[in-house]
This record gives C-alpha cells, structure tokens and sequence, in this order.
C-alpha cells in the first residue's frame, strides 16, 4: 500500500493470491497448429518488475506465472467463446 500512495496510483483492487485457484493448461490447446498460439505464451508482461516489489517478495515467482495464466485463459473465452 505504501508503494501505490508513494508513486500516486489510483485506486486498486486486490485478488489474494491464496483464494485463486488456477486450472492447468488444456495440453490439445498447444497442439492447435498453424499461426494459432495460446494468449499464454504470446502476451509479454512485465513479471520482475512486479516480484521485484518489496511487498512480493515472500511470494513465489510460479504463482503470479499461475495467476496470470489464470486471467488469460478467463479473457481468451470470454472473447473467442
């Protein structure tokens, strides 16, 4: 909290980390072929500048890799189902 009144963000909302629960990636997925590519593995994000955060540092680097899976594969059926 002390960072984001620091740097003046707005407002955030918080999601803990130990309440999302990650389902694993659908393996027939990869295999799609052609250009097709899981959101996944495309979209670049900027991961160590987030656990390089003092306040993440307790949290392992696996589980924002799990949540972030997590909200792609939310936002990849909302927008193609």
């Amino acid at each position: 909290m002390q960072y984001l009144k620091e740097q003046r963000l707005p407002p955030q909302t918080f999601i803990p980390l130990q309440s999302i629960r990650v389902k694993p990636i659908i393996e027939r997925l990869r295999a799609l072929g052609g250009t097709a590519k899981l959101v996944f593995y495309v979209i670049q994000y900027p991961l160590l500048k987030l656990v390089s955060l003092p306040v993440y540092l307790h949290i392992p680097i696996v589980k924002f890799q799990c949540v972030l899976h997590c909200l792609l594969a939310y936002i990849f059926r909302v927008i193609y189902i």
